[in-house]
């Protein structure tokens, strides 16, 4: 989990590394990754991020294709020169709720395996 002291968003956040495509509705898709995820929105790493205040789809690649989770629409409400941040849609919430809990059960699983030699 992701959470530092001076943090004043609501939902916790967790770090994970996934593909991810970027649709903006204004602009060509890009390629990126996902770092962290919450329940109201994720940060998603790309050299080339859509402007504040767009609307875009991210469809995040799946591994593990038994994952329901296809996409997660919403606005871009911080921009930097690395990535940007997506507020989810209200409407998108049980979606990006579902995405947290496969991310913590990766997570889970990932601890519990022993450590192999090198």
């Amino acid at each position: 989990m992701l959470n530092t002291g001076d943090d004043r968003r609501g939902d916790p956040r967790f770090l994970t590394q996934l593909g991810a495509l970027v649709v903006p509705s204004d602009g060509e898709p890009r390629r990126g990754r996902v770092d962290n995820v919450s329940v109201s929105g994720l940060w998603v790493d790309t050299p080339d991020p859509p402007a504040q205040g767009t609307l875009c789809t991210v469809a995040i690649e799946l591994a593990d294709e038994r994952w329901p989770i296809r996409s997660v629409a919403g606005r871009v409400v911080r921009r930097e020169r690395n990535g940007f941040a997506v507020a989810c849609f209200a409407d998108q919430r049980a979606v990006s709720a579902e995405l947290v809990l496969r991310v913590r059960q990766a997570q889970a699983s990932a601890a519990l395996e022993p450590e192999r030699a090198a």
